[in-house]
């Protein structure tokens, strides 16, 4: 490093040494601290220019050094003009973490004047807690609130409320919260808000009010509280209105939630009664029937489902409808009943999702039985709609083929499966059945005419059909890469590595965008994806690769996975994931809170493959991810199942807050997952357990004639279910190649803080 101090000394800013760079490239802060301490010592006057101060201040933080970094922060305001705003920022942080939230909230305050763009939403949730901690109220007049984005006013009305209750204006601060609920339910300033309300004797509601709070609680996941506000809600409501029939199905919807079926089902018939026009009448009949199937009633069941279906032909209440009852008299032995409601779906042209999965459902209740007669017309039906070449359609033709004593027909079938994706739970299945005596005559005879073959499709079809412990793979997989290495798409991606920091283009910028100059410094965690994206375009993968290296290494795993994925979708699902270089594998499966995860899967005796997995397809490793339904934060848990968790291992108090903090939420997480494992047992419906609840995975476990792995998969009764339990097993697959060795660990110092996104 001292070699460039002349050269820097010389020059009248420039681009800082990329050995700079390199400080902050460990997620030990104490390295980077010393580092930029020597760094100053050596160089004073190009350390100022260069933000050595702002680095030290950063590197402080996370060692809980916080009255040390304030006085770094506080000096970096003054020495470097371009990070005036971000070190005020960081300085009201660490005021707050002092213990003084009057002087946190005025260094905030003093960024909401409408000139810092991308620091508004991080200022404006500073500030509002630096207000709830004392801070004084009158900031908020200064506010310039008309160039507050609505997502930092909603959290900003929050904290307009608190300053009302504190002067003894509940009226008015249940004004503010109550008009913030009605503009929307399903944010951080909602839950806020709802939570708040209860405090305020909110007794007093009259129904449309009760209505909105109700209606916030559920959305938050709190179904307990919503019942609670809905039930008086539906008995003030004036009968026949629109308002009661809302209230009525919310209260449904509420009961239904903690786990009261019977009740649900009796509401939702209430709910039936001021329903207001026949496709209302035909979606409350098909949630009674579901309600009624929820309680183990399949006759009552059956018959809300029929009654739904006659309501409205054109509303998709119908179909879905339909298709319930097709399950039901499948269950129940009518066959031909099964039969008939599939050819009526089938009659129209809107309902031809609901006809396909009713194909789907039936061909796969034979298929285990290894019955066949009927299956491959139920199967074509359903390829019409999904197309000829759905992965799910794909594996129960290659099982309707085998049955049928078809072995080379039946291959061909398992191996695009296998070709869409070797990790996916249904290529997993398909392999097996490769494997098994049946089938082996004909995947030798396919592998002995790839092997004649120059054609690369048959290539990459041997190496699929042979196992990773088959000695021939090896040799096919070294003509394989040779023959991709030649594709002008895929090569690229074969031969990705890092570019050298002192080529990037970053340094081609005057560094006078304080994002930028935070970049030079190496700390990425702190800079907007956009800024990395005009520095490392997508469109150029070894730039692109980069950045989600530097990422990665900087703690912000959310945004390099997103980066990473990026780089996959350029290959078109032409080269498999276990095929790709595995430094990229590493950033599409990173060990985000690495030992946090081992350690907590080692602690509650679950798979920690499994766990990580669960955490990239819950929330991209985004700690401050908010889903639907008040699932939250990096393990995408919702409130209920967290606080049952915390039960369970003895670990009260819990806060909606503590599920963004993945020190606390992972280990619920583990002990969450490690009760669905001891209830469930099989991987598909564990997951389908953590992402739907433990009533609905019963339900579609109900469904299925064994507790084979591409049965339970295909009728999982959700869509989005489907999806995430395929994803979750399909990375768990990934994790358990990449990291065979994955072990339990102690928590290793400064380890979990490595990982920051949504800090």
């Amino acid at each position: 490093m001292l070699w460039l101090l002349p050269l820097l000394a010389a020059a009248p800013l420039g681009p800082p040494p990329p050995s700079l760079v390199e400080l902050h490239r460990t997620t030990a802060p104490q390295e980077t601290l010393a580092a930029a301490e020597r760094f100053a010592a050596e160089a004073p006057d190009v350390a100022q220019r260069l933000g050595a101060s702002y680095l030290r201040g950063h590197a402080l933080a996370d060692l809980g050094r916080h009255r040390l970094a304030a006085q770094a922060f506080s000096r970096a305001m003054t020495e470097i003009p371009e990070l005036a705003a971000h070190s005020r920022l960081r300085l009201a942080r660490e005021q707050r973490a002092l213990g003084h939230p009057e002087v946190a909230a005025g260094l905030a305050a003093a960024l909401l004047d409408g000139r810092h763009a991308a620091l508004m939403q991080e200022a404006a949730t500073v500030l509002a807690r630096a207000i709830e901690e004392g801070g004084d109220c009158r900031l908020l007049r200064g506010v310039a609130w008309q160039a507050i984005a609505p997502r930092e006013r909603r959290v900003l009305q929050v904290a307009r409320a608190a300053c009302a209750s504190r002067r003894g204006h509940d009226a008015q601060a249940r004004g503010l919260l109550l008009a913030l609920l009605q503009e929307g339910v399903d944010d951080e300033p909602a839950r806020q808000a709802a939570e708040r309300l209860l405090g305020l004797h909110p007794a007093s509601l009259g129904p449309d009010l009760a209505l909105v709070l109700g209606r916030a609680f559920l959305q938050q996941g709190r179904p307990d509280l919503a019942r609670d506000y809905l039930a008086p809600a539906t008995a003030a409501a004036a009968a026949g209105s629109r308002e009661l029939h809302e209230a009525t199905a919310l209260l449904a919807q509420a009961q239904a939630g903690i786990g009261d079926h019977r009740a649900a089902a009796a509401t939702w018939g209430v709910a039936a009664d001021s329903a207001p026009a026949p496709a209302d009448r035909a979606r409350v009949g098909y949630h009674q029937g579901r309600s009624l199937e929820l309680a183990g009633r399949r006759r009552a069941a059956l018959g809300a489902y029929s009654r739904a279906a006659n309501l409205r032909p054109e509303s998709r209440w119908t179909g879905a409808s339909l298709l319930a009852a097709l399950r039901l008299q499948r269950l129940e032995g009518d066959a031909d009943e099964a039969a008939r409601l599939l050819e009526l779906l089938r009659s129209r042209r809107t309902w031809d999702v609901y006809a396909a999965r009713g194909a789907l459902f039936l061909a796969a209740s034979d298929l285990v039985h290894n019955r066949a007669d009927e299956a491959g017309g139920w199967l074509q039906s359903a390829a019409v709609t999904q197309g000829a070449q759905d992965r799910e359609v794909g594996y129960w033709l290659g099982r309707w083929e085998e049955t049928r004593g078809r072995p080379v027909a039946a291959l061909g079938h398992y191996l695009r499966v296998l070709r869409q994706g070797p990790y996916h739970p249904l290529a997993a299945t398909a392999r097996e059945r490769l494997l098994a005596r049946p089938m082996r005559r004909a995947v030798e005879q396919r592998l002995t005419a790839a092997g004649e073959s120059q054609r690369l499709d048959e290539q990459l079809a041997a190496w699929l059909l042979l196992s990773p412990d088959d000695p021939r793979r090896l040799a096919v997989e070294r003509r394989l890469y040779q023959g991709l290495a030649r594709d002008p798409d895929l090569g690229p991606l074969l031969r990705l590595a890092p570019l050298e920091v002192a080529s990037w283009p970053l340094w081609r910028s005057p560094l006078t965008v304080a994002e930028d100059r935070l970049l030079a410094l190496g700390l990425w965690r702190e800079v907007g994806l956009h800024t990395v994206l005009q520095h490392f375009p997508t469109r150029d993968p070894r730039l692109a690769y980069t950045a989600s290296r530097e990422l990665a290494r900087g703690g912000a795993t959310a945004r390099s996975l997103l980066l990473a994925t990026t780089l996959e979708r350029r290959a078109g699902g032409r080269l498999p994931g276990s095929l790709m270089p595995r430094p990229l594998r590493q950033l599409l499966y990173p060990l985000g809170h690495g030992p946090l995860v081992t350690s907590a899967a080692e602690r509650h005796g679950v798979d920690p493959h499994l766990l990580l997995a669960l955490l990239r397809v819950a929330s991209g490793f985004d700690p401050a991810a908010v889903a639907a339904g008040g699932t939250r934060g990096i393990t995408g848990l919702g409130l209920a199942d967290a606080a049952r968790a915390a039960a369970a291992v003895r670990s009260p108090g819990l806060e909606p807050a503590d599920l963004e903090r993945p020190e606390t939420a992972i280990p619920l997480a583990a002990a969450h997952l490690a009760g669905l494992v001891g209830r469930f047992g099989d991987p598909p419906a564990v997951v389908a357990a953590y992402f739907a609840g433990e009533d609905e995975a019963l339900l579609w476990v109900s469904w299925c004639q064994g507790r084979e792995a591409a049965e339970v998969l295909t009728k999982l009764g959700a869509r989005e279910v489907r999806q995430l339990v395929a994803a979750t097993l399909e990375s768990a697959a990934a994790y358990r190649e990449l990291y065979p060795q994955l072990t339990a660990a102690p928590q290793a110092a400064g380890g979990a803080a490595g990982d920051r996104d949504g800090r």
